[in-house]
């Protein structure tokens, strides 16, 4: 292998800069501990479904945390396109929160929401 690859390669990776919308497609690994039980009923689940337990436990967090901050009033259902992507304006101050936890400005976030649109 010659060093100019290597080096090109190196080169790509430290001038990468993390987008508005590359940040918030990063996915994010962590791990959670069940008890033997609830393995097996999410293994019979899946299965049954003809899914991975990782598509089904993501699928399951999303709906989850929408009910929830709907529940809490920290949006409204209505902020959420057809596709399920977030589609919020910058307008509560849940939502700022969540924007600048990611590192987002506000004007980087409407240009989100409105290339969302097109």
């Amino acid at each position: 292998m010659s060093d100019s690859n290597f080096k090109n390669a190196l080169q790509g990776m430290l001038n990468k800069k993390e987008t508005p919308n590359s940040i918030l497609n990063k996915s994010i690994r962590f791990s959670i501990t069940l008890t033997n039980l609830q393995n097996k009923r999410l293994e019979i689940l899946t299965s049954k479904l003809s899914t991975s337990k990782q598509d089904f436990i993501q699928t399951i967090i999303e709906a989850a945390l929408r009910d929830i901050e709907s529940e809490l009033g920290l949006i409204d259902a209505k902020d959420y396109t057809q596709l399920g992507d977030l589609n919020l304006h910058y307008r509560t101050k849940y939502i700022r929160e969540i924007v600048a936890s990611l590192g987002i400005s506000e004007d980087e976030w409407e240009n989100l929401v409105e290339s969302a649109r097109d």
